[in-house]
């Protein structure tokens, strides 16, 4: 067991009427704790206070302490439960406090960490970045020491803490090397990205995490080709938002002679129009009516 006492750079914890949570050091209960970077055998030790008879959830959100081999441990020492705690991922932990005075004690808890390293590293992230086009998110990151990776998978999230994997990449042949990976459903917003190496044996490993701050796609509509021919259009809606776009096409005296619409599902995508009745050649503009009213007029010529 292993820790570095109280001192100067902790903030000690203020309890209030109600029920609290802290790190408790000696005599003290702090809220933020100070410490060189976890290492084996640290403890952290858990103190609550006034908790009710009722069912708790314990939430662990690791940050940036992941190591091969690391693992972390939740000790609940009134049901005598040794429970491994995620360092990548958000994990939970449900108990309840009973009328059993002892399943309130404020000393139930302990995260106790230890290092096994048994195995060699099976590969080192040097850089992991990412950057935003007018398409699409590219994850680009270096390794160096690979073994025995089978793939990396890719993950997203939109707010750091809950990520989805976005896609695998196969590894290549030499133990260092570069990668790239075009996320394309990234949704336009602010983005987190890690990567997860997948070894063979089973064993993962993660990248840090970096942020890329919200694309500005590039979004128009157009409609191809002009001149329309046999009175077909294909209308073209890059990056626009979902919704039904009304189509409204009116002659050179300005008089409406065809209306139609399109229900677009969002993003990027080609829809063949057919103008249902005959029209004289000649010259037309084609209105098309966004879902908030914002209107686009495009000039087309009809043969």
């Amino acid at each position: 067991m292993a820790h570095q006492g109280a001192d100067a750079i902790d903030a000690g914890k203020k309890l209030n009427d109600n029920q609290n949570i802290g790190l408790r050091q000696g005599n003290r209960v702090l809220a933020i704790e100070g410490r060189a970077p976890i290492g084996m055998q640290d403890t952290l030790f858990l103190n609550t206070s006034q908790l009710q008879q009722r069912s708790y959830v314990l939430e662990f959100i690791p940050g940036y302490i992941q190591r091969h081999g690391l693992q972390a441990w939740l000790i609940d020492k009134y049901l005598n439960q040794h429970v491994q705690l995620s360092l990548a991922d958000t994990g939970l932990y449900q108990f309840a406090v009973q009328s059993d005075a002892a399943s309130a004690a404020s000393d139930r808890f302990m995260i106790v960490f230890q290092q096994d390293m048994s195995g060699p590293v099976p590969v080192q992230f040097t850089s992991v970045n990412g950057t935003c086009d007018q398409k699409a998110v590219s994850v680009k990151w270096s390794v160096a020491g690979q073994i025995n990776i089978r793939d990396y998978a890719v993950e997203f999230s939109t707010d750091g803490r809950v990520f989805a994997e976005a896609g695998i990449v196969p590894t290549q042949a030499q133990q260092a090397g570069n990668y790239l990976f075009v996320h394309t459903n990234s949704n336009g917003g602010n983005g987190y990205y890690r990567v997860r190496s997948n070894g063979s044996n089973g064993e993962t490993l993660y990248s840090e995490v970096v942020f890329v701050p919200a694309c500005h796609f590039k979004t128009q509509i157009t409609v191809h080709p002009n001149p329309v021919i046999n009175a077909i259009m294909q209308v073209h809606l890059e990056n626009v938002p979902e919704g039904i776009y009304r189509l409204q096409l009116f002659n050179a005296e300005g008089k409406t002679v065809w209306k139609g619409s399109v229900t677009h599902s969002g993003g990027t995508r080609m829809y063949k129009v057919s103008v249902d009745q005959i029209l004289a050649s000649g010259q037309y503009v084609l209105r098309i009516t966004q879902h908030d009213g914002q209107q686009q007029s495009i000039p087309l010529l009809f043969r």
